[in-house]
């Protein structure tokens, strides 16, 4: 799975995460050297899921605003 993190002001997220059926996975950034955000940072996560439809959202935040979060994601099927 992958994010592209963006803030306006430049901030660096506090956490970037993916929840996977209600189970949060911690993403890394892919670029370790990349802390420009202002242009966007990717970020990834491996996630082995079991057999079956799974549901997902990505989400952030960088300590001075609300969560954000992506739109709920539902028929991942893996089979």
């Amino acid at each position: 799975f992958s994010a592209t993190y963006t803030d306006a002001e430049g901030a660096a997220p506090f956490a970037v995460e993916l929840v996977v059926d209600g189970v949060i996975h911690r993403m890394s950034r892919v670029d370790p050297s990349d802390t420009d955000t202002t242009d966007g940072a990717a970020y990834a996560v491996s996630v082995p899921l079991v057999k079956g439809v799974h549901r997902y959202v990505v989400r952030t935040t960088d300590t001075t605003s609300a969560v954000v979060e992506s739109d709920v994601a539902t028929g991942l099927v893996v089979g």
